[in-house]
């Protein structure tokens, strides 16, 4: 928030934004089961994930590239985090996990 410029230019490419969804997938799994204020955090912290698994779909189709292992943690590492809220919050844990096979799918086609 502090450096706004620099998140632009790191989200930018898709090798240098992996660290944001393990920002994300460390909150789901730290917060999970916390109560009130973890449930909230969970469900922003998967929202965010949710939206950076978006914004890597457009990176691959706009720039018609082939996924690198890097890209792991902001696509089908929302599995991860789905697994995890669904042991404490069922319906976004399962349309979570719907989301990451679907990307694996997407992304994987082999």
């Amino acid at each position: 928030i502090l450096a706004r410029k620099i998140v632009m230019d790191e989200m930018s490419s898709p090798t240098t934004s992996s660290p944001a969804g393990l920002i994300c997938m460390t909150m789901v799994c730290v917060f999970a089961g916390r109560g009130l204020i973890g449930q909230i955090l969970v469900t922003l912290a998967a929202c965010m994930h949710l939206c950076l698994a978006a914004w890597f779909v457009y990176l691959a189709l706009a720039y018609n590239i082939m996924p690198e292992p890097s890209w792991y943690p902001n696509t089908v590492g929302i599995g991860l985090s789905a697994v995890k809220m669904w042991l404490y919050y069922p319906m976004p844990g399962h349309f979570l996990m719907a989301i990451s096979l679907s990307l694996n799918i997407f992304f994987f086609p082999l």
